[in-house]
């Protein structure tokens, strides 16, 4: 199932955000990076932009859109990645570097057991930019996560967006919140996005698939 293009810059993320960096006339803009930390931010206006991406229909077909699949926790580490067109020197898309160590393998080879991840959601300007209700990784938390590789950078992508990140700290499914105003309203919710139904019963198959209970 393919959900409609509301935004088109929401096409920089997912398996789009992968097709446009593959283009050499874009460049990751690392001099522009700054932290990406939730803890200055609490009262920053939240932001939710809608994408074009599939709707998988079980944990099977993420898997199958994956080349890796790791158990690990976030570190705490995050910065503001930025890529910039060159001819006309203007940012085209924006994601938030946040590293994870690895804790097992579950699908592919890794030889690093530290990993940065791109996650579709960061905060800028005292606002928080979410794609499809994607909450950023909290420190210290365990996760399991859906990758693929970025081409020419050792960082990966989450496959699907919110279908490709389920915290193992939080036990209790997802319930729809209303009146999402600022970041405190969702500060420690797994997902805030319109899928609900879908993202529980996903994460619910991958514990019983990866022996995760």
């Amino acid at each position: 199932m393919k959900k409609k293009v509301i935004w088109g810059v929401v096409l920089l993320f997912g398996f789009a955000l992968i097709t446009i960096l593959y283009s050499q006339s874009l460049r990751a803009n690392t001099d522009r990076a700054e932290e990406n930390n939730e803890e200055q931010y609490t009262e920053a206006k939240v932001t939710v932009i809608e994408a074009d991406y599939d709707l998988m229909e079980n944990i099977q077909e993420v898997d199958q859109s994956s080349t890796l699949i790791v158990k690990g926790t976030f570190t705490g580490n995050r910065t503001l990645k930025e890529w910039v067109d060159e001819p006309t020197n203007t940012v085209v898309a924006t994601a938030s570097k946040s590293d994870v160590q690895v804790e097992k393998v579950l699908k592919g080879e890794l030889e690093n057991k530290t990993i940065s991840v791109y996650e579709p959601a960061y905060f800028q300007d005292q606002r928080f930019i979410s794609i499809e209700g994607y909450n950023l990784m909290e420190k210290g938390h365990d996760y399991v996560l859906f990758l693929r590789p970025m081409k020419d950078d050792e960082t990966y992508v989450i496959v699907g967006m919110y279908q490709g990140k389920y915290d193992l700290d939080v036990s209790e499914p997802v319930k729809q919140l209303q009146n999402i105003q600022t970041y405190e309203d969702i500060k420690g919710v797994e997902y805030f996005g319109g899928n609900i139904d879908q993202f529980n019963e996903l994460k619910s198959q991958v514990k019983k698939r990866y022996n995760l209970d």
